[in-house]
Order: structure tokens, then sequence, then C-alpha cells
């Protein structure tokens, strides 16, 4: 964006130059165009007077040779306009491709941004997936393992119960071989031989008990074997059923904890993208808010364009710088053609050449109550000036610095006027900046000179109100090394109405009149510039006010010509409403001084039709553009 701007302020000054050359083209072909028909005249009456055809002829060639050169100029620079142009085109080129990639960067970043939290979103919920599984898995192993608990369970039941009856069936057994073998013995303590018989038959009852009882112990010992075995198969079945539960708990853990990871990456996924959702906002917020912010300052800078800032150019006859240049080259001698010009210069800028500047008067309709300046110039007070009430003699910073801006914008229009051509450039020398520690320094100056001095303007030894030696002095205090500080100085402010020196009137001064009255003392002391008011009329003629506002290298009272140092201007209002427009050179100022000078520093100058123009379609550009341009809604929070 710098770029551009630095573009765009050098094609306007350079169209400011082409404008000022064609300008002058101008003139010099209407001056040719004059001279001809001189010649024209001249040659009718060559006969009377052959001198008046070949001066008249000269002044022909003079004139066209005077159009050749300045065409040059306007073409050399409309090729600079035109160059400037192009750097301007480019400049906006590679800033449109800049904002460009901006754009497919942000958009590239927050598609891998979403691309990278899905991907990890997907894996984290496959490991859910598969955890599932695992649970599913486990819990069926569970839901078999239990089976076989159960069946175990009524295996061991059954072998219980085949034990048991075996067991009793053994101890039935075995009652019933007592019970043979007392019956037996009971036979043979008889020694009957009837019981021979009967022992017998006992004997072999008890055999088959005896056998029977065998038969049912081996088959009570294989139920309790198949009791134990069943019993170690319920265990390894309960065994393995508590396995399978603590793998099911085991996976519920793995699945709960993928579960949570599913968790946290849908939510890192939320806060990504409301990250970008909200740096997208508050990109294209900025970029609405810069938007405007560019499209007000396009307004002001049209509207302060427009406006001239409020401040008048100061406009000079056509044929100022000859006729300035017959003043110096003709040892300062005002002529009848001088003083005529300056009477034309007075009625240019809204004077009344009949009566000039320097004798202001007032007037009051209400008795005395109020009174109203006399004074006229083409000065256009804008209604906040019209508004703002000041006090001359202290006066704000901010105040101060205005009139200063606003003196010097003046003081460089002049400076145009001759610095566009080659003849004038001769007589002008550079343009005069203004920056807050150059105000500062200036009240430094007026204060070591003047206000704390108790220099006499009106009586001294060196018999001249400028108290050369004390501002020199106070400067060099200051730090700038100089031998020499400019001073133009007027007795006052031409609308101050302390001047009226009225019993009890408490009128007071508007920043429209603090304005009109440097105004209209820098056009006194350009145009209305001889001391002796008997040596012309009204005071008109150039004189060393005028060679200090031009800061004339050929003149006597020039400012500064070092191409090392800049020129400072200030303008302060001292103790006894004095104005004075002082001039500062920092070329032999120490480092510390010329950056705080530089700090802020500006070089006010008029506006040409060209920029005002440009000012109002980069105003109107922007405005379409602003429209077009809306901020985008912030994402909700997710969680």
């Amino acid at each position: 964006m710098q770029t551009v701007n630095s573009a765009q302020n050098t094609v306007k000054v350079d169209q400011s130059a082409v404008n000022a050359q064609q300008a002058v083209v101008n003139s010099a072909a209407a001056e040719a165009n004059s001279a001809s028909a001189a010649v024209e005249s001249a040659v009718t009456s060559a006969a009377q007077n052959q001198s008046n055809v070949q001066s008249a002829a000269s002044a022909v060639q003079a004139a066209n040779s005077a159009v050749s050169d300045q065409q040059q100029v306007v073409n050399s620079n409309s090729a600079q306009v035109n160059s400037d142009q192009s750097a301007v085109s480019s400049a906006k080129e590679l800033q449109a491709s800049a904002e460009a990639r901006l754009s497919d960067y942000i958009v590239a970043s927050q598609a891998a941004a979403t691309s990278a939290f899905n991907f990890a979103l997907e894996n984290a919920q496959k490991a859910v997936n598969d955890q599932q599984d695992a649970v599913n898995a486990a819990s069926q192993a569970v839901n078999t393992a239990q089976s076989a608990v159960q069946a175990q369970q009524n295996a061991v039941s059954i072998a219980q119960q085949t034990a048991s009856q075996a067991a009793a069936q053994v101890a039935k057994d075995a009652s019933a071989v007592a019970d043979a073998q007392q019956r037996l013995d009971a036979l043979k303590n008889n020694g009957s031989n009837d019981n021979v018989t009967a022992t017998a038959q006992l004997q072999s009852t008890i055999s088959q008990l005896q056998k029977q009882l065998a038969n049912d112990k081996q088959a009570a010992q294989n139920a309790q074997q198949m009791l134990e075995s069943a019993q170690q198969n319920y265990d390894h079945a309960t065994a393995a059923q508590k396995a399978a539960e603590e793998k099911v708990n085991q996976t519920k853990a793995a699945l709960a904890k993928a579960q949570q990871a599913v968790t946290t990456a849908q939510a890192n996924a939320d806060a990504a993208q409301q990250k970008v959702a909200t740096a997208n906002a508050d990109a294209a917020q900025q970029k609405v808010a810069t938007a405007k912010a560019d499209a007000l300052k396009a307004l002001e800078t049209y509207n302060n364009y427009k406006n001239d800032n409020g401040v008048p150019t100061v406009k000079t006859p056509s044929d100022i710088v000859q006729q300035y240049e017959s003043y110096i080259n003709g040892n300062r001698y005002n002529s009848p053609q001088v003083k005529s010009d300056c009477a034309e210069g007075i009625a240019l800028n809204g004077g009344d050449p009949a009566k000039g500047l320097m004798s202001t008067g007032w007037t009051s309709t209400d008795g005395g109550k109020t009174w109203t300046p006399l004074l006229k110039t083409n000065y256009q007070a804008t209604a906040q000036d019209k508004a703002e009430k000041v006090d001359p003699r202290n006066m704000t910073a901010a105040q101060q610095t205005e009139i200063t801006k606003f003196a010097a914008q003046i003081v460089n229009s002049f400076r145009d006027s001759f610095q566009s051509t080659a003849a004038g450039a001769a007589h002008s020398y550079g343009k005069v900046k203004v920056s807050p520690y150059a105000t500062e320094l200036g009240n430094q100056v007026i204060d070591g000179a003047y206000n704390n001095s108790g220099w006499n303007k009106s009586s001294n030894a060196t018999g001249s109100p400028h108290n050369e030696n004390g501002m020199v002095t106070a400067a060099n205090k200051a730090g700038l090394n100089t031998g020499f500080v400019g001073e133009n100085l007027s007795t006052g402010l031409l609308l101050d109405p302390a001047s009226l020196h009225i019993a009890g009137l408490k009128q007071s001064t508007s920043m429209a009149d603090v304005k009109q009255s440097i105004y209209a003392g820098i056009l006194a002391m350009i145009y209305q510039d001889v001391e002796n008011a008997a040596d012309a009329p009204l005071y008109y003629g150039f004189g060393g006010h005028t060679e200090a506002f031009l800061n004339d290298p050929k003149g006597m009272n020039g400012i500064s010509y070092d191409d090392n140092g800049n020129q400072y201007m200030t303008v302060t209002i001292d103790k006894d409403g004095w104005v004075h427009y002082n001039f500062f050179d920092d070329g032999h100022a120490n480092a510390e001084v010329k950056n705080k000078l530089a700090q802020g520093a500006t070089t006010p100058e008029n506006v040409s039709a060209a920029q005002i123009n440009n000012a109002h379609n980069d105003y109107l550009q922007k405005k379409v553009q602003l429209p077009q341009l809306k901020p985008l809604q912030r994402l909700p929070k997710t969680g």
C-alpha cells in the first residue's frame, strides 16, 4: 500500500508540474501572439519607425523561443507523469496479486486444517468401532463360558446324585452282609444239623451280598471319580467365565478410552474450525474496517483538496518575473511599470488597487459595540475558522501550528509562480517546511530575542526592529549552529480588535480574522514593500520582504541556498502583537536537532485541478468497493 501511495504522490507532484508548465506555455504563446501583433503594427508604420519593427520581431523570436523551451519542459514532465502513472498501476497490480495470494493461502490453510482434523477424527472413530467389535466378541465369549459353567454345574449335580446313590447302595449292601453274617454266626453256634442247609444257603447269600457290595463299592468309587472330574470341569469353566468377564471389562475400558479419543478429536476439530472461522471473520472485519477508513480518508483528502485546505493561492500578474527582474537588475528600483504590476497583484488577490492593503480600517453599525474590518481579499474563510475564537497573543500550540501551515502554503504558492519558469526559478530557491519542533524552536527564538530580552523595536542602536543578533544567539542556543535567521516582521495583525484602542471593547478575534490578517500581511509584503510612501503611492513595489519570501539568491534578503539543509518557517505573534515570519536552515544543525525538526515535517502546497480530480476518483472508487465487502459471521461454538 505504501508503494501505491508513494507512486500516486509522485504522479500528483509531476502532474502539478505539468499543469504549471502548461500555464507557462499558454502565457508564452499569448506573449508570442501579442508580439506578432506588434510586428504587424510595426510593419504598417515601418516608414515612420523601422526600429519598432526590429524590436517587435526580436520580441516574437524571444517569445517563440520561450514557448519552445516551456513545451519541452511540459513534454518532459508529461513523460514523467506517464512513467509515474505506470508505477502506480504496477504497484496496484502487485498489491492485488499479494491480496489474492493471501486469500488463497487462507483457503488452503483452512482446507489443510479441516482435512487433518477430519483424518484424526476418522482414525479415532475406527478405533472406537474396533473396540466395540472386541467388546461384542468378549461378551459372546462370556455367554459361551456361562453356558459351559451351567453345563458343568449340571454335570456336577448329576455326578453328585449318582455318587450319593452309590454310597447309599454300598451302605445298604454292607448292612445286608452284616445281617447275613450275624445270622450265619448264630446258626453255627447252635450246632444243629438242621441248620446246615440254612447255613449253606446263608453262606451263599453272604457271598452274593459281598460280591454285590464289591460291585457297588466299585460303582461308588467310579461315581466319586466322575464327581471329582465334573467338579474340576466346573472349576475350569468358572475360571474361563471369570477370564471372559475380565476380558469384557478390559475391552469396555478400551472402548470408553476410544470413545473419549473420538470426543477429544471432535472437540479439536470443532475448535480448529472455530479458530479458522474466527480468523477469517477477523480478517474480513479488518478488511471492511480498512476499506471504510480508506474511503473516509479519501473523502477527507478530496474535501481538503477541493477546499484547498481553506488556503488561498497567491495570484501574480503574467509578467511578474519580468518586472521583478527589472527591479533586481535595476539596483532594486521600482519603475512605474513595476509599481503598476504590484497594484495589479493586489487586485488579482481581491484587494482594491486604489486603497491597497496596508491602510485597513474598521466600521461599526451599532454605536461601537461591535466593529467590522474593511479589509478585503479573495480569502474565503471556512465556517470552522469563523466560529473558532482565539487570543492572538496566547495561541495554543495547535492554533499556532495551523497558522504556520497556512502562511507556509501561501509562501510556497508564491514561489511556485516563479519556480514554474527557468527565469523565475533563478530568483526563488526551494520550498519552506513546517514541523512541530520548528514551531517550538521559533517560540524559543522569539522569547529569547524579543519577549524576554528587553529589545525595543522602535528605538535601538541598529535602527531596525529586527533583533538579528538576538535571534542568532537564541537559534544557536537551541542547536542550529547558524549565523543567520531570516525574518519578515509586521507590526501586528491587520484585523486585531486590540488595535482599535477602544475602552471597554471586548470583541473577540476569530481564527478567520487571524488568517485573513496573515494573508493580507503577506500580500502587502509582496506587493506593497516600498518603505517610503513618498516613493510610491500606497507603497506599491517590491522590497526586502518580497525577496525573503521568494528566497532569492540574487537579492539581498535570501533565506537559505544550502543544498544540504532544509528551510523551515514559523509564524509567531509576540507579546506586543507583532507578527514574526521566521526562516531557519538546518544545514549546520547537529544530528539531534535535525531529527527533531524532521519529525512530522511537511511542505504545505496548493493542489492542482488534476490532484483534485484524482482524489475525487479515488474516493468514488473506494466508495463503490465498500458495499461489496461484508464481514463474515462467526461460527457458534460447539461442545
